[in-house]
């Protein structure tokens, strides 16, 4: 599924500080008396280079896996990373998805997804559109906006489900919702061309307009032509313009 959205990245180039300097000894205390959340906290710290340390992988590694080891979802979610990524670890997506699956059993939404993408990808796993879905479902019923987007597509190309455009809409909306502009923009073509739902262009202009104020330039673009055209709004051509040249602005080469 070429629309569907990878797995989080490890470091975070532009990572606020979880302590700082002067706070650094206490955490780092509490983190070597056992304190999961401490770990967590210092692995961070450790992993982006924030909070008076340098950044060090093996050092972020190491106190993610302290806290995955005491049971904390966060930490096996984030160890399972650094095995998938090599990061401060050997490369091992077996451990990696043995950790995410751990973090998954205690209803870590982030390790469902990525369960759901790697089964997706044959990433560490042989590929399995079953599983890919049944761990998309799991996240996307948590609430995870990625997975609701994700299992969408799944439901849109019959990927490990029967064909359901109505399906897919649905989940385009609950992803829609969270922010995600790309399931917007979907929901915008869904009803301006009555697929998976009935033809609606108000309905269409709503989700183009929830896109485009997400940053959605090919959204912009429509909106333009809407309002030039009047496609479910009245036309108006200093709107088309303004959408137009918003458009532009942000990179539509058509504009």
């Amino acid at each position: 599924m070429d629309d569907a959205n990878s797995v989080p990245v490890v470091v975070d180039e532009e990572a606020i500080a979880p302590f700082t300097p002067d706070e650094l000894p206490t955490y780092l205390f509490a983190a070597a008396g056992g304190d999961p959340e401490a770990q967590l906290l210092v692995g961070w710290a450790y992993q982006n280079g924030v909070g008076g340390v340098e950044r060090d992988k093996g050092l972020a590694a190491m106190w993610y896996g302290k806290a995955a080891e005491l049971g904390n979802p966060k930490g096996m979610f984030n160890i399972g990373i650094c095995y998938a990524n090599g990061f401060g670890v050997n490369q091992n997506y077996a451990l990696a998805i043995e950790w995410y699956a751990k973090a998954a059993e205690m209803g870590h939404t982030d390790a469902l997804l990525t369960l759901g993408w790697s089964y997706e990808n044959g990433s560490g796993v042989d590929s399995d559109p079953d599983k890919a879905v049944y761990y998309y479902k799991k996240a996307a019923e948590s609430g995870n906006g990625t997975a609701q987007f994700n299992l969408a597509v799944c439901y849109e190309e019959g990927f490990g489900v029967d064909e359901d455009p109505v399906k897919a809409m649905y989940w385009y909306e609950r992803a829609a919702e969270q922010g995600d502009s790309g399931a917007a923009f979907l929901l915008g073509v869904a009803y301006e061309n009555g697929m998976g739902v009935d033809r609606d262009p108000a309905r269409a202009i709503f989700w183009y307009e929830k896109a485009a104020e997400a940053g959605d330039a090919g959204a912009m673009f429509i909106l333009g032509v809407a309002y030039e055209s009047g496609f479910g709004v009245e036309a108006d051509s200093q709107r088309a313009f303004m959408w137009f040249k918003r458009a532009a602005e942000n990179g539509y080469v058509y504009a």
